[in-house]
This record gives C-alpha cells, structure tokens and sequence, in this order.
C-alpha cells in the first residue's frame, strides 16, 4: 500500500472501541483528519479524506500520475468534492465520531463508505453494531454511522451476583450430594458441611 505525501501526517489509530469493519466493495486506505494543506495520492493509491465536515473515500484511478487534493481551506475542499477531476474516484464516507454510549462519550475510531458496517465495544460487555449513511447530495452530503437496531448485546456494567445466603441461586449447579456445584440454596450442603465450592462453608 502506498502512503500519501502529505503534510503533518495524521494516518488511522486504532482505538479501544473498534472491533471491526467489513470490507463492503473493498473499500480501505489510510485517514487524513489533521491541519494538512494539501494531500498527494499516488496512481492506483486510495484513502480517506475527513476534513472541514466532510468525509469522502478518494481514489487515483488514473495513469497519469499523482492527484493532489487541496484541502487547507473549506472552500478548496468543497471545490474539489464539486468538481471531481478525471481518474479520480469519490465517496462520501462516515468518520471519526463520538457516540453517547454507557455513561460518557466514547469514540468511535472507524471509517468506511455508505453501507459499511462497524461493532463497537462499550463497557463491560456491550457491543453495538453502527452502519455508514448518507444524506444529502454532493458537494455537501456527509455520512454518519448510524446505530443498527436490534445490534445491541450485553451490558454496561459489570452484572452484580446475587447475595450469598438470600435463597437465591448465584451460581448455576447441581445438588452437591449429586456431585456438583450448588452453591447458595438450602441444602446445597453434602453430609460433611462442605459445598464443594470455593469460599463456601
């Protein structure tokens, strides 16, 4: 994979929250977000550009050499999502973002173009699943990943077990005089006063 030339790199972090993206029409490449001017993309290079607001997959299919994308200025980029020059491919695609998701804002470090999915993982256990859309029409249509309904597995918060003695089964298991691990209910005990649990009188 060819690296762009640009200035003040700023290539993809992978962060806690990314799991995965899949790789809907092979969509992949290095990320552009930080205070370049300008970036240079190679022949048969490609990668995304988020910049001033907008996310867009930018592609050098030409042989004629490299295509520089001027990109300091809102307006130099939104002349250039305009304008489209021959050999070049582009995508409105979804960026970095922060989504409000067990207690606090957590980022969600992923990029991809409309129809790309990515699972991201939120406190103790939970996963939710989020899938690049578009709106809007170019120059100005911007993507954003949207939460999958139904996606949503697990938990925030660390599960608390039910207290030791209140009746209620903490644990899943058998009677201990049949061998296995009740722990918890009355007469879970084997004839020796031991549960045959850990901890457990």
């Amino acid at each position: 994979m060819n690296i762009p030339r640009i200035i003040s790199a700023s290539l993809l972090a992978i962060a806690t929250t990314l799991l995965f993206v899949t790789a809907a029409e092979g969509a992949g490449g290095w990320y552009v977000s930080g205070a370049e001017e300008s970036v240079g993309i190679r022949v048969g290079d490609a990668g995304y550009i988020d910049k001033h607001g907008f996310c867009r997959y930018v592609s050098n299919d030409s042989t004629e050499g490299e295509l520089f994308v001027p990109v300091k200025t809102a307006a130099e980029w939104r002349s250039f999502r305009g304008y489209n020059p021959d050999g070049s491919g582009l995508a409105v695609c979804c960026g970095y973002e922060t989504v409000n998701e067990c207690g606090g804002g957590n980022p969600l470090n992923a990029v991809g173009i409309e129809g790309q999915t990515v699972t991201g993982s939120f406190g103790y256990s939970k996963t939710i699943t989020f899938r690049c859309e578009v709106s809007g029409v170019e120059p100005d249509a911007v993507g954003h990943w949207v939460r999958v309904a139904g996606s949503e597995v697990g938990d925030c918060e660390v599960p608390s077990p039910s207290q030791a003695g209140s009746g209620e089964e903490w644990s899943e298991g058998q009677d201990s005089n049949s061998g296995g691990c009740g722990c918890g209910g009355e007469g879970d005990h084997s004839e020796s006063g031991d549960t045959g649990c850990s901890g457990q009188p």
